[in-house]
């Protein structure tokens, strides 16, 4: 891992981290940092962890780092976002640590908090989220959490505010200690909701949330690639499933969250959608395997799934009606279909 920066001797530890993963954002990332740079509170840090970029990124990189003493710029070959954020968290010397996308930008008050409250480790700081659309030129708050005088117990905080529905790492504060002591980390096995399974463990070790009311943290979207999904092998579905619902559970049991609502909302959202995906991404070589894996929470599917997208129940029968493997895996493939379509199409080219 190499590293530029001209802070080396520099013994006052600042208060805040800023941790900021860096792939081909040459376009961007000269807006991200300097909306850091603004920020009125000054005692803070800048990593900038280069992940293999193919653009000028890692040279603008460089260059910040030379210029701002705060700043810090590594570099390493192209191993994903969790591998760059576990990097950041590892040299970080902050109290506290922020995630900023390298395509995002912040607002000059971002760091602004009551200094008392900072001396609390088991408290998770959320700014609202503004989605800045720069498709259509819109801009709006989708998060929307309340302004309170004070900080709101975990457990309220969860079922109150949806909090299990919210699992991205960006406008929050981190405790470093807690993630420190609880070896929290990002796990690298997951190229989807690795984020969110980070942020459900690290809520296990708070006793409390405080919301800003401000929405400070905006999220661009730049264009339509922005908006696109990426297909996921089986296999990784499944285990992104295992770990959300597992560190669900966690929390659901740790805090005494009964509330069915709330719990059928969070897995159906964060464990049964990635399996329904299992399902229709399935192969010739692991159909069977992720069958038989969906096949075995018949019972918590039927306890928590509530779609809102109605076509998935007929996926949730189609799994679950005893329907033959092979038949499911042509349905789902569209074999079944082709089939058809080149029958009717034999048939009627013979009339």
């Amino acid at each position: 891992m190499d590293n530029i920066s001209n802070n080396t001797s520099n013994t006052i530890l600042p208060l805040f981290s800023f941790i900021v993963p860096v792939f081909n954002r040459a376009h961007t990332i000269s807006l991200c940092v300097d909306s850091l740079l603004s920020q009125k509170e000054r005692n803070f840090e800048i990593i900038l962890i280069d992940d293999g970029s193919t653009d000028e990124s890692g040279l603008l990189c460089d260059e910040f780092a030379k210029k701002d003493s705060r700043i810090r710029a590594f570099h390493q070959k192209n191993q994903g976002v969790s591998s760059s954020r576990n990097f950041g968290i590892d040299v970080a010397k902050g109290k506290w640590i922020c995630f900023i996308d390298s395509d995002d930008w912040i607002d000059s008050d971002y760091l602004r908090i009551d200094r008392a409250l900072l001396c609390k480790d088991s408290v998770c700081v959320y700014h609202d989220i503004i989605l800045d659309d720069l498709i259509k030129g819109e801009s709006k708050n989708i998060t929307n959490y309340p302004k309170l005088n004070g900080c709101v117990q975990i457990k309220e905080a969860l079922k109150k505010y949806k909090l299990l529905l919210h699992g991205y790492p960006v406008a929050k504060f981190f405790n470093k200690k807690i993630i420190k002591e609880r070896n929290i980390r990002f796990d690298e096995r997951l190229s989807l909701h690795e984020d969110h399974v980070f942020v459900l463990t690290y809520l296990q070790y708070v006793s409390s949330v405080f919301f800003t009311g401000r929405g400070s943290y905006h999220y661009q979207i730049l264009n339509k690639k922005s908006l696109s999904t990426k297909r996921h092998p089986s296999e990784e579905l499944l285990l992104a499933s295992d770990l959300l619902i597992s560190h669900i559970s966690k929390i659901a049991k740790k805090f005494e969250i009964d509330d069915v609502p709330v719990l059928q909302a969070a897995y159906t959202s964060f464990g049964c959608y990635q399996l329904t995906s299992a399902i229709k991404y399935v192969t010739k070589k692991n159909y069977k395997h992720v069958f038989s894996v969906v096949r075995s929470k018949k019972t918590f599917f039927r306890t928590y799934f509530r779609p809102k997208r109605k076509s998935l129940y007929v996926l949730y029968f189609l799994v679950f009606s005893g329907c033959f493997d092979i038949l499911l895996y042509w349905f789902l493939s569209g074999k079944v279909v082709k089939f058809l379509y080149k029958s009717l199409g034999i048939y009627y080219a013979k009339k």
